[in-house]
């Protein structure tokens, strides 16, 4: 079988060649970037469950846990200032999060039972809920990366 030159002094079998090998390296980059984006959303829930712990812990050593029927609003800038903490990087942005009041869990106890709000806010996106045009926590149990929207 004899191939003519007809792509750029190329065979029609080194172009089939060479569109193989595009449609390889796009595919590839393609699931990259849904990697790269998966694991930044698992970043940013993994930086809620921290805020809850700081949190317990900030509870624990404050003694709020020994009371009945509390709601606090703890933030992040409180748990950074008192070392329950460090501060975060933002998975989007990689900078250091700015210590801020924007993110915040709110601890409920009612007769006897210990509920925690989360509400994280990076610098382009969140994980918080809305009730009446306010961002508000999300169970904690309920965390999750389908829950992340734009700021």
């Amino acid at each position: 079988m004899k191939f003519s030159n007809i792509y750029f002094g190329l065979t029609s079998r080194e172009v089939t060649i060479i569109v193989i090998f595009v449609i390889l390296i796009l595919v590839a980059v393609l699931s990259i970037n849904t990697i790269i984006h998966q694991s930044k959303d698992y970043v940013f829930v993994s930086n809620a469950h921290s805020l809850k712990k700081a949190t317990e812990r900030y509870h624990l050593s404050t003694e709020l846990l020994a009371k009945d029927n509390i709601t606090e609003k703890i933030s992040y800038r409180t748990l950074v200032a008192n070392g329950y903490i460090q501060p975060f990087k933002d998975p989007d942005t990689n900078e250091i999060m700015p210590t801020n009041n924007d993110s915040f869990v709110t601890i409920v106890k009612s007769a006897g039972k210990i509920q925690y709000f989360v509400c994280y806010k990076g610098q382009q996106r969140k994980l918080c809920d809305k009730a009446g045009g306010v961002d508000i926590g999300i169970p904690f149990t309920a965390l999750n990366r389908n829950l992340i929207s734009a700021k």
